[in-house]
């Protein structure tokens, strides 16, 4: 157990060595490439954020500047026509000079009032036109006398109310006396005597369907809301008022009564709240004639199939950029990688693995061996007396010997072994699942075949080798170190020679 323990700490780092990329370039390319992509995809992104920006601001100038003025503009337009307009009739009902006399008369005959009634209706386009005398106390309609009103009818409150009033006129909602299911918009006006006594109420009214029904086109095309208030900021008219009720938070608002005073004092008024996630805008026009407010609200949205589409276009473009970003850039450093790669990891004179590369590949053997307790082996030689042959024939002979030798040796090694440039004149050849015997008939061989050969412009040359085979559980460095004794102890030795440690 005591012999294992020290082996932990070092299988640990060389898996974990084994576990990172091996080529360092490849590790920089590929976070070039993570780089680029961050980048591309936050600049994208911030285009993303920006065009959804402007469609916000957009969408809330479209409903500031364009469709709540348009549409208060359009809908206070079809009020003035259709019930302030009325005020004038109803007036010129009650300047009626016939009228009045009719009523001195004994409001007789009945069909006097009746005719009368049923022409103003036709030329003013009425839906109802009407006359309550204070003196019997019956309402006349161009059908006939509809009732008689009480004063104890909540439906004839309306006639008590301005019988006693200062005002000559009153504009209520109500519904039609003549027809129950309609709701109309009446003008009251008072009939006076000569001597200015109150003789009576006459007026007419209109239906609120066909204001209802603009006001229905209007919110379905802007998506807008549309009410009417009285001057209590309580609501007279909504077409969602039934099946679907205005937001909450809007009628709480115009609730408040610093929003009553605003609405009640202000011909134009404009504020906005938050609902949820949304932000309310709403515009306010006073209609003075008819003592109501109008009320046009409506949400700031974006809209979805134009965004969706901006969005969509704008991460298709992405994609395909930062696609074809990267294939660039693999292109442009996959020759440069390959090149650095080879300069990294090979001898540029030889061809040969360097020593950084063999120290990597010995390392990973090492592991490799410790799992699976293969046998490896060491053989390290030097050219003797190398630096005599730098000085008789030149630094370029040298360099040709080196070359000349290193491709001898390469032929002669299988697939498996690992050959390289360790330094100088020295050469390392690591021999995996090989016992020191093998390495030791190996290295005899490559003893020969170089003294043998004479090379061109230079001779003979002869070489010095040490092997050495691993022990269990031996370190990288004392296994580098006892190679290195036995090639000190053939070149003692004489040269032209191998010993095995």
């Amino acid at each position: 157990m005591s012999a294992t323990l020290p082996s932990i700490g070092p299988r640990l780092r060389s898996r974990w060595r084994r576990r990172q990329p091996q080529d360092s370039l490849a590790r920089d390319r590929w976070w070039l490439s993570v780089q680029l992509s961050v980048i591309l995809t936050l600049g994208f992104g911030a285009v993303a954020l920006f065009t959804y920006a402007n469609a916000l601001t957009a969408a809330r100038r479209q409903v500031v500047e364009s469709t709540l003025p348009l549409t208060l503009d359009a809908l206070s337009a079809d009020l003035q026509h259709d019930f302030v307009e009325p005020i004038l009739f109803a007036s010129g009902m009650a300047a009626n000079t016939l009228l009045i006399d009719w009523v001195n008369q004994g409001e007789q005959p009945e069909a006097a009032v009746r005719r009368h009634l049923s022409r103003v209706q036709a030329e003013h386009g009425a839906t109802t036109t009407f006359f309550v005398s204070d003196a019997s106390r019956r309402y006349y309609h161009p059908t006939g006398v509809l009732k008689t009103v009480s004063p104890g009818s909540a439906q004839d409150a309306w006639f008590f109310r301005l019988r006693a009033s200062s005002s000559p006129y009153e504009v209520n909602l109500d519904r039609d006396t003549a027809d129950p299911s309609r709701t109309t918009v009446f003008v009251n006006y008072k009939l006076l005597g000569d001597d200015g006594r109150f003789l009576g109420a006459v007026g007419l009214g209109r239906s609120t369907s066909q204001l209802t029904r603009r006001i229905q086109q209007a919110e379905r095309t802007n998506g807008i809301q549309v009410m009417f208030l009285d001057d209590r900021g309580r609501i007279l008219l909504s077409p969602r008022r039934g099946p679907a009720p205005p937001p909450p938070l809007l009628q709480r608002a115009i609730g408040q009564q610093r929003l009553r005073d605003g609405l009640r004092d202000q011909a134009t008024n404009a504020f906005q709240f938050r609902q949820g996630g949304e932000m309310i805008y709403v515009r306010t026009k006073r209609i003075p004639e008819l003592n109501w407010t109008l009320v046009v609200s409506q949400p700031v949205r974006v809209p979805s199939g134009p965004l969706w589409s901006s969005l969509l276009q704008i991460s298709v473009t992405a994609l395909l950029t930062l696609i074809l970003a990267l294939l660039l850039v693999f292109r442009l450093t996959d020759g440069h990688h390959h090149k650095l790669a080879w300069l990294a990891h090979t001898d540029p004179l030889t061809g040969l693995w360097n020593r950084r590369q063999l120290d990597e590949l010995v390392r990973s053997e090492l592991d490799r061996a410790d799992r699976y307790g293969d046998e490896l082996s060491l053989v390290l030689f030097d050219i003797d007396h190398f630096k005599a042959i730098n000085d008789r024939f030149g630094h370029a002979a040298g360099d040709r010997v080196l070359v000349e030798l290193a491709g001898r040796v390469r032929a002669q090694l299988r697939e498996s072994d690992g050959l390289g440039r360790w330094g100088g004149e020295e050469f390392l050849v690591l021999m995996p699942h090989s016992t020191d015997k093998e390495a030791h008939q190996l290295a005899e061989k490559l003893r020969g075949l170089v003294a043998g050969t004479p090379i061109e412009g230079v001779g003979t040359v002869t070489a010095s080798f040490g092997v050495v085979q691993r022990r269990p559980l031996e370190s990288a460095e004392s296994w580098f170190r006892r190679v290195d004794d036995e090639l000190y102890r053939a070149k003692q030795a004489g040269r032209n020679r191998v010993m095995v440690g």
